[in-house]
């Protein structure tokens, strides 16, 4: 450190007053000889220790000239303190959630909407007050391909990526979702219970009845009632239009 090395040079002083001055202080000062070469913030906490220390010399600063540069060593090691206070609350405000947590929520908040359109095309009178329902569906549903397909894409370039020499290969695929799943299977299902293809599409509306798990779909047709099925691991079951309350 500049200072520590003034200090010991002026020791030599052929001046009487400036080396005992100098002297003094490198007494005092000697602990602190190689704090340049910590760490940031142990060097900040030691230098305001060395602060402490030399300010009870006023008169040896004076003789040394060395004021200024103890001043301006005390602000440029505020301004650090400052920055580091400034980065460490700027840190923790903004610190995301995991992940998983947060697809958790948005999971929650979907089947709440999702119940909400639901109790609103059961509760509506007419056709034409179903009609602005279905639509919405229909809009929710093609923004969820949306995404899907965008998805898609940047999985796929992302495959295109790693087999490129010196990329390394993703050790996992990624795991279908239930709506994904399907999705997958609603072509089929519609193909043999005799839906026009492409008029079904799943509710988010789930639940478990005598240890089956099944699913709502609802139809783009408003007049068509809400399907009840089945999620078997390759294929929809068909249940019926009314939701029920047991098996079998």
């Amino acid at each position: 450190m500049y200072l520590l090395a003034l200090i010991r040079a002026q020791r030599k002083s052929p001046v009487e007053s400036i080396s005992k001055a100098a002297e003094r202080l490198y007494i005092v000062l000697k602990p602190y000889t190689g704090i340049q070469r910590e760490s940031m913030e142990v060097k900040s906490g030691h230098i305001v220790g060395l602060l402490v220390d030399v300010a009870k010399y006023t008169a040896e600063q004076t003789e040394l000239s060395i004021d200024s540069t103890i001043g301006q060593l005390r602000v440029v090691n505020e301004e650090y303190e400052k920055l580091r206070t400034d980065r460490r609350v700027e840190q923790v405000l903004t610190k995301l959630p995991d992940v998983r947590i947060v697809r958790h929520d948005a999971d929650e908040a979907f089947k709440t909407v999702c119940h909400y359109i639901e109790a609103s095309y059961l509760l509506a009178k007419t056709a034409e007050e179903q009609a602005p329902i279905q639509k919405l569906v229909e809009r929710i549903n093609k923004i969820s391909r949306d995404f899907k397909t965008t998805y898609k894409l940047t999985q796929t370039q992302a495959g295109t990526e790693a087999e490129k020499p010196g990329k390394k290969k993703p050790k996992h695929r990624k795991r279908e979702t239930e709506a994904e799943k399907i999705a997958r299977m609603l072509p089929a299902f519609e193909k043999k219970y005799d839906f026009p293809s492409g008029s079904l599409s799943f509710t988010g509306i789930t639940k478990d009845i005598d240890g089956m798990h099944l699913c709502k779909l609802i139809s783009t047709d408003p007049a068509k009632e809400p399907v009840w099925v089945v999620i078997r691991p390759k294929y929809l079951k068909w249940i019926g239009y009314t939701e029920p309350e047991k098996l079998g």
